[in-house]
């Protein structure tokens, strides 16, 4: 065991910035709930690891009601622009999704999505979760590793804007633990301080519209403002003694359960550390990954229904493609009290997300279009104000006196890790701490690329292309949060740089 997971009765979380976790904690210690610290970490984390989970981007939280047993999932996804059509982008000579650029964006969800969290489930005025996220700004906070090292990748390895330069660029030279400040960030904070509201409808709202604009017309002024993040019902399967809730579609939760009723009816269980699990999951994987190619998208586009999706029989029947991968960056989060336990995810899709920068503001823009396709014949498909196939989703277990949360970065590859913590918590019975810090294993449908963790005991003469990394590498960053009899525990990655704390 590598780190040291926290214990206490009243309230705690964790998250991926030290210095984000101390103002949560100062926030905590003023009476707040669990929903109300949700928002102001989630502003945090947008504003200290902003080429990760930056407000740009798009937020997913499920929370539990420990009072009532109830579950409910926020969905702050966006949709793409009313001039995103196949023939608008093949008309500017695009022949497929492009990864950069305005033509990549969707619009933003992280804002609207806290929103919905706050006035559902939140206890204080909206002002007094904004502000310690504008100080941040104002008053500076410790330049990451994570932040700096993702703002080196791109200078070294693309061809960064003049924006992105401006206002990324320049940290280049800076040293870890360097103060930096977002002051138009800032301004911006001061905006949705007064009102959440105008992020999508106040002064920034004909600026970001012109910026995503800039190659050709993609979004309108109304795309902004008609904008919705909702709250809705989880799925929801039994495994074994647990009852286990993962985010509907648009997210990439159904993959996560689809993946666990593979498991529950064949029924294998190989030794944790071997490679006979390995290959063992990864007969699992490929008809998940199908699946998804051909039928997952925006629920309003579904051909087939989710009971159907959720079928063993259909499912083990799957052949066809497996589709494109994507790499992508996430955080997520927990936080618990006496009433709720919530688990929180929000990302750009991939590192500085589109790469758009808007100067005057400092937001960089997700690329979360990138994964829509011109292929009609998959759910997923490019059309106007359409969500896209979402990568994001945090599964929630509820059972055997327990309930836990967890979650990771991960991509496309998260619904794989969250087979292998859930089965190394349920099948294994791991402690929480070990379970997290279990090494991991990935499969790349695409390439068929097996990259694992070299703590993997014999791995030799493979029938599959291999490729090991150092343990404790990036496969997936995030932490585990159960209560049982009462008692908060959160279990940090040792990937990352996840920090509990509570109170």
């Amino acid at each position: 065991m590598f780190k040291t997971p926290l214990y206490t009765y009243d309230a705690a979380f964790a998250c991926e910035n030290p210095y984000v976790a101390v103002k949560a904690a100062e926030l905590l210690n003023k009476g707040v709930n669990a929903a109300d610290l949700a928002v102001f970490i989630s502003l945090g984390l947008a504003v200290s690891i902003p080429h990760l989970g930056g407000i740009g981007g798009d937020f997913f939280s499920i929370v539990y009601n420990r009072d009532n047993g109830s579950v409910k999932v926020v969905m702050g996804s966006g949709y793409s622009g009313k001039f995103s059509s196949i023939e608008n982008y093949v008309s500017h000579g695009l022949e497929s999704m492009p990864k950069y650029g305005g033509a990549a964006v969707t619009i933003p969800g992280l804002v609207d999505g806290l929103r919905v969290l706050w006035r559902a489930f939140g206890s204080v005025e909206w002002e007094e979760l904004v502000a310690p996220a504008v100080n941040l700004c104002y008053e500076g906070f410790p330049l990451s590793r994570t932040l700096l090292k993702g703002v080196r990748h791109v200078l070294l390895n693309g061809t960064p804007s003049r924006a992105f330069n401006k206002v990324f660029g320049v940290l280049a030279e800076l040293g870890v633990g360097e103060r930096i400040r977002f002051k138009g960030l800032g301004r911006l904070l001061e905006l949705v301080r007064e009102d959440p509201r105008n992020f999508y409808e106040g002064d920034p709202v004909e600026f970001f519209v012109d910026v995503l604009n800039d190659e050709f017309e993609i979004f309108s002024v109304e795309d902004f403002k008609n904008y919705r993040a909702y709250i809705t019902e989880p799925l929801n399967i039994g495994y074994k003694g647990f009852n286990i809730y993962e985010m509907p579609l648009n997210s990439l939760g159904i993959s996560t359960l689809q993946l666990l009723k593979l498991n529950e009816a064949v029924g294998e269980r190989p030794p944790p550390l071997s490679l006979s699990r390995l290959k063992y999951y990864l007969q699992l994987f490929k008809p998940v990954y199908i699946a998804r190619e051909r039928f997952l998208g925006d629920p309003r586009y579904l051909k087939v229904s989710i009971e159907k999706l959720l079928d063993i029989d259909f499912l083990v029947g799957l052949d066809g493609g497996l589709g494109r991968v994507f790499d992508g960056d996430t955080t997520f989060f927990c936080v618990a009290d006496e009433k709720y336990v919530i688990g929180c995810i929000q990302s750009l899709f991939y590192p500085f997300g589109s790469r758009v920068v808007d100067t005057k503001y400092q937001v960089v823009f997700n690329n979360r279009g990138f994964s829509f396709t011109f292929d009609k014949a998959c759910v997923n498909y490019l059309a106007p104000n359409k969500y896209p196939l979402h990568t994001l989703s945090a599964p929630l277990l509820k059972g055997d006196g327990m309930v836990y949360v967890l979650g990771l970065s991960a991509g496309i590859y998260r619904p794989q890790l969250h087979l292998q913590l859930i089965t190394n918590l349920i099948d294994y019975g791991m402690y929480p701490q070990d379970a997290i810090e279990h090494p991991r294993f990935t499969w790349d449908p695409e390439t068929g690329v097996v990259r694992f963790e070299d703590k993997y005991r014999d791995i030799s003469n493979l029938e599959f292309k291999a490729q090991a990394v150092s343990y404790g590498s990036r496969l997936g960053v995030g932490s585990i949060l159960r209560i049982i009899d009462n008692t908060i525990s959160v279990y940090p990655d040792i990937r990352g740089e996840v920090f509990p704390s509570g109170r």
